[in-house]
């Protein structure tokens, strides 16, 4: 081979070292950038669903907390209103009065006796054991005087709605007919399936749904070794006054023998125990608490996460989402783990998994330890999943709530994710080869200049520039880099000086602790609950007021305002909505153990502000307002629109009492009061009425002294 072609081969081995080298580089940076990539997003995405799965469980756990006692509250206040005490009182002698002296004729007793022949026969196809009719009969001549004339005669498909029994001629006929409608409202508005009114020898004087157990004996009558007669017998009777007891699920036949839970309280007429207030809770309360409105997929539960109720039993409390979506698969699944065949048999018949599906995972072994739960588990139905548990923490039931989903939905968007990295791949094979051949013809040039100066700028040194190169490729790389690091400079300039002004726009509208969060791209601060004070500042005297033009008194307001916003930048406090008449701030959403303090205080500042505005103007300015402590709900309104705001019973507390309170007059409700130091002067309220009608219990905050001052400060953030 001739010197000329060896040195023309040179350029050739060279090119083709390149190409080969570049390829590989490239190929194994991807790799490693995909088996990185890869990593990181399995952690992330592991601990995004856990936290979601965390989220679900504490928040229905506290809804059900708190719906427990909401409804213990509403039926003990229930039990002291006039028409259930003077109802009880009725239907109680109109009851006495029946018995031995109404009774059914032959015609009558054929038809009730036929009746329950059909309850049995029924119950007899639902696959339980079998009873007799004498078995459900009521006892008394009384008892099958009304189980005739309201349940085996009633015309109506829902026995409710039948409010005066044509054949009754009764006293008790008189008093249905004008006390029904009244007590089936009650149970209507509290969402009761069912208000049952017991005398005090255990009769079931009264009942609005008139299923089988109305008119029946919670001491010797067919139900009485129900949960619901336990709790009518011996349990309330051990309450403390003002107490209500309650009874969790168990299947109830009256109820049709779907899971139902009763609420009791004692019934008293002045000091004087007259009867007991008894409430059904159909298993459907529950479900709502977790399976809500039952669209999974819209509120973000996937495919197939789900939150349920188990109880120590280890049986559910709630229905099963699969149950729910598609019945078929249910049962397949549960034939396939083995279950008795009778638990989907009867699941099939009663139409729920309430009380009739085990859960015996280790989430919920350790839930009912006491323990929280989260990790992977193998759930009811035997599929691997991820779950978080942990119990209700409710003093009267013993549950757990478990919030789980499916393994294999759980890395989908991991496999998805690889497969993704693997097409990519594929497709960077042809595309790096061409590219490396591209490159490969021109790095066989002097090239260092343009290779320093573009590491520079990819550095962040956008000072860089090249000399001329020449007018070749080179020097039109060279030209090309210098006009593209000015441009840079120019848009990296621009993009801080935009970046300043989005910042200062979102300051203007959001609390500073969600710019922050909102800037990193989380739109989803919509479910944001706190425990916060609520202040409400109602303001006249300039805008519409006779002493300053309707111009003056707006750039008065916006001064105001801005003084007002200084000081709850100062105390940590966040403004919720300001008009030039009114503003709502709320103190303590990321502090909520100072946030009655730091609120008083802002108040204080806020109206001394606005005293001392009207005495430099020379104008009357008066303010009223409004302090109100509690559970809010504070995010963005939406995923689209960037609007603030505060929801929940303090927002419109404290505006009502604001616009209840006398000029200059600043009020407060218990609970404010409750939260506030000992350093806070409060002087009692009394007479207050907001204008929906209803009283306002409520103190009057007049000052704090200088050590409650001090602390104050030093609580709040700067």
């Amino acid at each position: 081979m001739s010197a000329a072609k060896q040195h023309e081969a040179k350029p050739r081995s060279l090119r083709r070292n390149l190409v080969i080298t570049f390829t590989i580089v490239s190929l194994m940076s991807v790799l490693l950038l995909g088996v990185l990539n890869y990593l990181q997003a399995r952690e992330m995405l592991t601990e995004s669903v856990s936290d979601q799965l965390v989220n679900q469980q504490t928040a229905k756990a506290r809804a059900i907390r708190n719906g427990i006692d909401r409804l213990e509250q509403t039926v003990v206040v229930s039990a002291q209103s006039r028409r259930v005490v003077e109802g009880v009182i009725e239907f109680a002698a109109a009851y006495d009065a029946l018995d031995g002296t109404d009774v059914l004729d032959q015609a009558q007793t054929e038809s009730f006796d036929a009746f329950y022949s059909v309850v049995t026969a029924v119950i007899g196809e639902a696959g339980v054991e079998s009873i007799a009719p004498d078995d459900l009969d009521p006892g008394t001549d009384a008892a099958r005087y009304l189980q005739y004339h309201y349940i085996v005669s009633n015309p109506h498909e829902e026995r409710s709605d039948l409010v005066s029994a044509p054949d009754d001629a009764s006293d008790y006929g008189a008093i249905h007919e004008a006390r029904h409608p009244a007590l089936d409202q009650l149970r209507s508005q509290l969402g009761f399936g069912d208000l049952l009114l017991v005398d005090t020898v255990g009769n079931i004087v009264y009942s609005t749904a008139k299923r089988l157990d109305f008119a029946t004996n919670v001491q010797t009558g067919p139900y009485r070794t129900s949960s619901m007669a336990e709790a009518v017998t011996s349990r309330i009777a051990a309450a403390p006054v003002g107490d209500a007891v309650f009874v969790g699920f168990e299947l109830y036949l009256p109820a049709r023998a779907k899971p139902s839970m009763f609420v009791a309280a004692a019934i008293r007429d002045e000091a004087r125990t007259v009867g007991a207030l008894l409430v059904e809770i159909p298993i459907e309360a529950l479900n709502d608490l977790t399976i809500g409105d039952g669209n999974w997929q819209e509120n973000g539960f996937g495919d197939t996460a789900e939150v349920y109720v188990v109880g120590r039993d280890n049986l559910m409390r709630t229905d099963s989402r699969l149950w729910i979506e598609d019945p078929a698969e249910y049962l397949r699944k549960l034939d396939g783990e083995g279950t008795d065949p009778l638990v989907g048999n009867l699941i099939e018949t009663f139409g729920s998994t309430a009380l009739l599906q085990p859960v015996e995972t280790k989430a919920v072994a350790e839930a009912l330890d006491g323990e929280q739960f989260l990790g992977g588990t193998t759930n009811y139905l035997g599929q691997s999943s991820l779950s978080a548990a942990g119990p209700v923490g409710a003093d009267q039931v013993d549950w757990v709530v478990v919030a789980e989903i499916s393994r294999a939905e759980a890395n989908d968007p991991l496999l998805s994710y690889v497969t993704s990295i693997l097409i990519a791949g594929l497709l960077l094979i042809p595309i790096v080869i061409v590219l490396a051949l591209f490159f490969a013809d021109r790095m066989t040039k002097p090239v260092r200049p343009v290779v320093e100066a573009a590491a520079a700028v990819a550095g962040g040194d956008l000072t860089t520039t090249l000399p001329d190169l020449g007018r070749n490729e080179f020097g039109d790389v060279a030209r090309r880099l210098n006009r593209l690091t000015a441009a840079l400079r120019e848009k990296e300039d621009a993009l801080a000086a935009e970046e300043q002004e989005i910042k200062r726009l979102l300051l203007s509208v959001l609390p500073t602790r969600l710019v922050a969060a909102l800037r990193q791209g989380d739109r989803k601060l919509l479910d944001l609950v706190d425990t916060a004070t609520v202040v409400a500042l109602d303001v006249d005297g300039m805008v519409n007021g006779a002493e300053i033009d309707e111009e003056s008194g707006v750039e008065l307001s916006t001064e105001l305002s801005q003084n007002i916003e200084l000081i709850a930048e100062r105390l940590g406090v966040e403004r919720v909505r300001s008009s030039t008449e009114q503003h709502v701030f709320a103190a303590g959403l990321d502090t909520p153990e100072t946030a009655a303090n730091v609120a008083a205080r802002f108040t204080l500042e806020a109206v001394t502000a606005i005293e001392d505005l009207g005495q430099s103007q020379g104008i009357n300015i008066t303010y009223r307002a409004g302090m109100s402590a509690g559970n809010v709900i504070a995010g963005l309104l939406s995923a689209e629109q960037l609007t603030y705001g505060v929801f929940g019973d303090p927002p419109r507390a404290a505006l009502a009492l604001a616009g209840i309170a006398a000029p200059n007059q600043i009020l407060i409700d218990a609970d404010t009061a409750g939260e506030l130091d000992e350093s806070w002067t409060l002087e009692p309220a009394t007479d207050l009425i907001d204008l929906r009608g209803d009283s306002l219990a409520a103190m009057v905050l007049t000052a704090g002294n200088a050590d409650g001052d001090a602390e104050t400060d030093e609580s709040a953030p700067a």
